[in-house]
């Protein structure tokens, strides 16, 4: 085996562990992000920064490994947040490829946009369970705060996943 394939599926492995890792903290009971007030996660972020690192294909795979997992903790196991991190990491690749700068104020921005669109789609679906009512309120106390924290936290993960890959690709000619 090729010593830049070695490299690849190492560095592909410790993304791995990493994205089930961060599931098992933001998802575990005791953790301070778990729940209703941080519901975009700690996932969210990593799943973005590795798809800007990996590009388009590795991040639609990390991004169906993140849903699985996500929806495999949700009340609701109607595959949507599957769906949602696959396009979101593969946009993220394609974006940083094609069109944007791989920065981290990139990786802030397509996060917090993710993020609007990930409390949308819960905000949506408190909605239907509650009156709308409490919309505002689920807006101000809960997603609000957790756009933020998303965009935040991005910075924590970008950094590690850039060093990361730019370690284990610089043996390799071509990515």
């Amino acid at each position: 085996m090729k010593q830049g394939t070695k490299n690849k599926i190492i560095r592909r492995c410790i993304f791995a562990a990493a994205v089930v890792a961060v599931f098992l903290i933001q998802y575990t009971a005791s953790f301070a992000f778990h729940g209703s007030f941080f519901p975009s996660g700690l996932l969210l972020p990593l799943t973005v920064s590795i798809a800007m690192a990996e590009r388009e294909y590795a991040g639609l795979c990390f991004g169906l490994l993140a849903g699985v997992l996500t929806d495999t903790a949700s009340s609701v196991t109607d595959g949507v947040f599957t769906l949602f991190f696959a396009v979101i990491a593969c946009a993220a690749g394609l974006l940083a490829h094609y069109v944007f700068r791989d920065t981290v104020l990139t990786a802030v921005l397509f996060t917090a946009v993710a993020a609007v669109v990930y409390c949308g789609i819960l905000l949506a679906y408190n909605c239907l369970i509650h009156d709308v009512t409490f919309a505002g309120e689920f807006i101000k106390r809960i997603y609000l705060p957790s756009v933020i924290l998303s965009a935040v936290f991005t910075p924590l993960f970008y950094f590690p996943c850039s060093a990361l890959h730019d370690a284990f690709k610089a043996d390799m000619n071509t990515d």
